[in-house]
């Protein structure tokens, strides 16, 4: 009863929003609604989180709608204010096929991913934010991927964000910190990623190795995966990068660093610390931020390097 009530409220709005004066019934255009199933399925969703949305598109902030074949689709929905302790998303999520983004923020936020998020196809955005969401979430179903931000997830487990990045070649902005459960690897084809210019993830127990294909990716800008268990040699090619930043620090990596190497050019000094790494550091970065080395057994001595400082 709830559910047809704010349907009726909404196209009450909608209706409301498009006519600002009276006119002639032969004058009256065709009104565009939204689209039932949608409908049902904001109201299923907010009823879960414990809020009643009352259909006003035109102030709400959670909701937003995209005219597509002459009715209204929802196309961004926001779960971040909740009346329950326990909060959920609901499967019927899954009947928004034309949703491009979705946000879910807050602690409140529990239970498991429903797997029906996987057919939300032309999903651009995804934001999970200080939840207690239980995975897995496998992004290789969303083919037109640009954004996706995990932060501070601390029961999703892994199922295919970081082994599946190179499936969606549209990315521009990877931001994955603080989910210690989710783990992953790092497959080859994140060289696909030509439009990526964000990476960071850190401290979500990342292991393997660093692959050379990471060094293919021109539009990269700031690569941070510090905090993770990454073992291996860094390939030499991650210098040809032209870099803001890097931060590799916290992980068991080993690399000989070439003094001519790219990463010496980065606009901040690179984050190492805490690895095996070897090689003599260029005096301008001593110079610029020699605490950055400390946990490296850094010699600040000139042209000595990481180790065998001299008494």
């Amino acid at each position: 009863m709830k559910a047809l009530q704010s349907i009726s409220i909404l196209l009450l709005t909608v209706s409301t929003q498009l006519f600002t004066s009276c006119e002639k019934h032969d004058d009256i255009p065709h009104v565009p609604t939204l689209n039932i199933s949608d409908s049902l399925s904001v109201v299923t969703l907010f009823n879960e989180i414990g809020n009643r949305w009352d259909g006003n598109v035109s102030t709400s902030k959670d909701v937003e709608l995209k005219l597509i074949d002459d009715e209204y689709r929802v196309i961004s929905i926001r779960l971040t204010k909740f009346d329950l302790p326990e909060a959920r998303i609901h499967e019927d999520v899954s009947n928004l096929t034309e949703l491009v983004y979705l946000c879910v923020r807050g602690y409140a936020m529990s239970g498991t991913i429903p797997s029906q998020v996987h057919q939300l196809t032309k999903m651009q955005r995804i934001d999970f934010e200080h939840t207690t969401l239980q995975g897995p979430l496998d992004i290789s179903h969303f083919k037109d991927l640009r954004v996706i931000k995990v932060l501070d997830n601390h029961k999703l487990v892994g199922g295919g964000i970081v082994e599946h990045l190179g499936k969606a070649e549209r990315l521009i902005s990877v931001h994955i910190v603080q989910t210690p459960l989710l783990g992953g690897y790092f497959s080859s084809d994140i060289g696909k990623l030509q439009e990526l210019s964000h990476l960071k993830i850190q401290g979500i127990g990342l292991t393997g190795t660093i692959p050379k294909e990471m060094g293919s990716l021109k539009s990269l800008e700031i690569l941070h995966l510090g905090s993770n268990k990454l073992t291996g040699v860094v390939p030499d090619e991650l210098g040809d990068l032209t870099l803001i930043n890097l931060v590799l620090s916290n992980n068991l990596l080993s690399w000989e660093i070439p003094t001519n190497s790219g990463i010496w050019n980065t606009e901040q000094s690179p984050g190492l610390d805490r690895n095996s790494f070897t090689g003599v550091i260029p005096d301008f970065i001593l110079d610029r931020n020699s605490h950055a080395w400390i946990h490296n057994n850094i010699c600040e001595q000139r042209g000595v390097g990481f180790s065998n400082c001299v008494e």
